[in-house]
């Protein structure tokens, strides 16, 4: 992994990514770089988790957990990327940025006196602030106004990151009982209707582009001038062996 360029769009087995330098940066400003014994990158999202997750595997010959020392407070800086040249762009984290937030050690594991495997959890730095953070005011407007401000504003979950919402109908007075800015989030999801989607549900997750607030179905149609259409195809797939490509489908066949 570490032997390939980041921008090396040569694949040569399912599931390879390209990483950048990985950098495990101390609460006291200590910066280690672990690019070349990273084992492992798993990297966690979910229409139906607010904030990206992950976890990272590296072996540590030189003592970094106690040297440094790891203690769950730290952050991780790097890029991973799937290595495909695409017309619909190349999947990337960026978290140079943006760090992750370190919580935890998951996992060391002992290979002989020198050296460790070891695997740190990782969460978006909002997480953290979200966890710490108490909102208690009152909203007056639309709800994508109110989550707009939560997102962004120094009170709620002060984030720099892109925040795609997809407006709402109508305004709303309401006060937000102290709670935590996701849960203030995840009520307003609960409530809103969207202006131009068949139905409510609102989602607000996380995902390597940034923060999102929008309906469920706006997964699946797109509002046109004549009414809802689906979404464009993103993806074909075609058979690579002759015996099992199709003879009618041109989908299956398309050298034919």
């Amino acid at each position: 992994m570490a032997n390939l360029l980041y921008d090396d769009n040569n694949i040569a087995y399912p599931g390879e990514i390209r990483i950048s330098e990985v950098a495990l940066i101390s609460p006291y400003g200590n910066v280690v770089g672990i690019s070349n014994n990273v084992l492992e990158i798993n990297i966690y999202e979910d229409i139906y988790s607010n904030f990206l997750t992950g976890d990272i595997t590296f072996t540590d010959t030189d003592d970094i957990i106690q040297k440094l020392p790891v203690l769950g407070q730290e952050y991780l800086e790097f890029k991973v990327r799937t290595p495909l040249g695409s017309k619909y762009g190349e999947g990337e984290y960026d978290f140079t940025n943006a760090r992750m937030a370190v919580y935890k050690i998951e996992n060391k594991v002992k290979l002989n006196d020198k050296t460790q495997n070891v695997t740190l959890s990782f969460i978006s730095p909002e997480a953290i602030k979200d966890n710490n953070t108490r909102v208690s005011r009152a909203f007056d407007g639309p709800y994508d106004d109110a989550v707009a401000k939560i997102v962004k504003k120094q009170w709620g979950l002060n984030s720099t990151k892109k925040c795609y919402i997809q407006p709402t109908k109508d305004n709303f007075k309401f006060v937000a009982p102290n709670k935590r800015p996701s849960d203030v989030l995840n009520m307003i999801a609960s409530r809103a209707i969207p202006k131009t989607s068949a139905l409510p549900a609102y989602l607000f997750y996380e995902n390597g582009q940034g923060f999102h607030f929008r309906s469920l179905d706006s997964f699946y149609f797109v509002v046109k001038a004549s009414g809802y259409a689906q979404h464009p195809e993103m993806f074909e797939f075609f058979c690579g062996a002759d015996e099992t490509k199709g003879n009618t489908n041109p989908r299956d066949n398309p050298m034919a």
